[in-house]
């Protein structure tokens, strides 16, 4: 990697910073840019300054943001501002983003909805982008259990999750651990079918 930005090939790059509200000294959370035909995608920017100008270097085309949960917001305005980008995520994003406009969809973005959830799953062309609900462990995914998950509530995520398993995907992205750049469905499978992870 040079610079900030980490270039994982295919139109994707992804860098990491200390979240200013979250684990500040102990954890970095990813966020990420993809290229979605001539346009650009950012998904949950987490910005300074020396990530917004490496990233200058390959914006292109309109430039969207993509926020997979209200609380992911960070650095959503002011990449906004500074690319002149249209932010889309669930429509309480609006609450932290006063005087912004809230889209709930963009071309080339798919935002896929999880019921009884804000999170919003992001599929730009061959990659899907989790904020919270998958992170990544050890070369692969799992569902995160962020407080006890009742089998209940497992059985209907697995529900709710098991059709994106079946898009036309390649890759996985996820804000906590790493990303999958092969193989998305079935480590998603896998995510499904194991036991959820503590963080």
């Amino acid at each position: 990697m040079t610079g900030p930005l980490e270039d994982l090939g295919g139109g994707l790059w992804r860098w990491a910073l200390p979240h200013p509200e979250w684990r500040r000294t102990t954890e970095r959370v990813n966020c990420y840019a993809i290229r979605a035909g001539e346009d650009t995608v950012l998904i949950d920017p987490l910005l300074d300054d020396e990530a917004a100008e490496a990233l200058d270097a390959v914006m292109a085309g309109t430039v969207t943001v993509a926020v997979t949960i209200p609380y992911h917001v960070r650095s959503a305005e002011q990449a906004a501002r500074r690319w002149d980008a249209k932010i889309v995520g669930h429509p309480d994003l609006a609450k932290r983003l006063p005087g912004m406009t809230v889209h709930e969809g963009a071309p080339g973005v798919t935002l896929h909805p999880l019921p009884r959830h804000k999170e919003k799953i992001v599929q730009v062309a061959d990659t899907l982008s989790f904020g919270d609900r998958i992170v990544g462990v050890h070369g692969g995914l799992r569902i995160w259990a962020q407080r006890e998950l009742t089998d209940k509530h497992m059985k209907l995520l697995r529900e709710w999750l098991t059709p994106l398993t079946r898009l036309d995907i390649k890759r996985v992205l996820t804000t906590h651990g790493d990303p999958v750049l092969s193989g998305g469905p079935q480590a998603l499978e896998a995510a499904l079918a194991a036991e959820p992870v503590a963080w």
